[in-house]
């Protein structure tokens, strides 16, 4: 016998059970390739937060988690372009100090080469010097062994002179002493013909200056 509720209805649970089952596992949506529902061009409502993975999620849950994170990637993205911007920058310095050093480089080895070079100039002139200098005091050696034998052919010849002419030194010394004055008194002479009107100041009075 079938029981009935106060509506009327029949209180057979097991089979309103069963065609609410048998309602819900009709496929009213279609199934992909994973055999989950199709939710494609299907909106969906009255969706509550998610507890699982499994969990569907709405638009605002979303949203309401992807915001601050695209947030955070726009700033990284900032920050990577900064750095990609430095990083270019100190790029092209590095590329600039790289060339500068090359030419640096090169200066310091043409510097280096033109020194070896007035160094080895340097080094033959020495070399030179010493050579002239040997020839110098070989010279120097050669001109004072003849200047020793010419003073004394000159002090040889000056004794004969003098003894063949003169009774002694003195006689010598005293005959040239007045040739001397003799030329002296002539030079005299001529310089007072030619400025007459200079005053002799070894014979002029001496004044005090007023």
């Amino acid at each position: 016998m079938m029981a009935l509720d106060k509506f009327g209805r029949s209180s057979n649970t097991e089979g309103v059970k069963r065609r609410r089952l048998d309602r819900c596992c009709e496929p009213s949506l279609p199934i992909n390739e994973d055999g989950d529902y199709d939710f494609s061009n299907r909106k969906l409502s009255n969706v509550k937060l998610p507890t699982k993975k499994t969990d569907t999620s709405t638009k605002g849950y979303v949203d309401n988690i992807m915001i601050p994170i695209n947030r955070k990637v726009v700033k990284i993205e900032q920050k990577l372009g900064f750095i990609t911007n430095n990083i270019e920058s100190f790029h092209g310095r590095f590329k600039s100090f790289k060339e500068e050093v090359k030419i640096q480089q090169r200066k310091k080895n043409e510097l280096f080469q033109s020194h070896e070079n007035q160094l080895k100039k340097l080094t033959g002139l020495f070399e030179d010097v010493l050579e002239i200098n040997g020839k110098i005091a070989l010279l120097d050696t050669e001109m004072k062994s003849q200047l020793q034998n010419l003073k004394v052919s000159l002090q040889t010849d000056f004794t004969t002179y003098v003894g063949n002419n003169y009774s002694s030194l003195s006689d010598f010394v005293s005959e040239n002493l007045a040739q001397l004055d003799l030329k002296f008194q002539s030079l005299e002479q001529k310089f007072n013909e030619i400025f007459p009107n200079v005053v002799n100041l070894e014979t002029s009075p001496t004044t005090d200056p007023i």
